[in-house]
């Protein structure tokens, strides 16, 4: 896994200095979906529910998606540092619920990956919206 640090926490608007944020994967902006496996990944993630509404066989892509991603961060982080957490914020989505796109992929990942713990608190937000 990779740290947002100081030297690049100033491309993120959303955090603070004092955060501690990692990712996983790099997506390369203005490159398609074959461009790389991450690229594919991040596509099928980002699939749209209005798109899975049109097209409904593209919720298999975007499930698989959500539990490749869920595996790989179980795989990368400690159960011991999990329990210590306590709260998991997602970071917050470009639409509001209520919106035919609010999507709310980075929720389910979490509690895919982390919520085998009935006391696990995976919030939708940390501010009102």
């Amino acid at each position: 896994m990779l740290q947002i640090d100081e030297t690049t926490v100033g491309d993120h608007f959303s955090l603070a200095t004092s955060d501690l944020c990692f990712y996983v994967w790099e997506y390369t902006a203005g490159q398609r979906y074959d461009f790389s496996p991450t690229n594919q990944l991040i596509s099928n993630l980002k699939i749209k529910p209005t798109q899975i509404t049109a097209n409904p066989r593209r919720d298999y892509y975007k499930q698989q998606a959500i539990d490749h991603s869920a595996a790989a961060l179980r795989s990368l982080v400690q159960r011991t540092w999990v329990e210590q957490i306590g709260t998991f914020v997602p970071m917050p989505t470009s639409k509001i619920r209520g919106h035919q796109d609010f999507d709310d992929r980075i929720q389910r990942l979490l509690r895919a990956a982390f919520g085998y713990s009935r006391d696990r608190d995976i919030r939708r937000k940390m501010y009102p919206q």
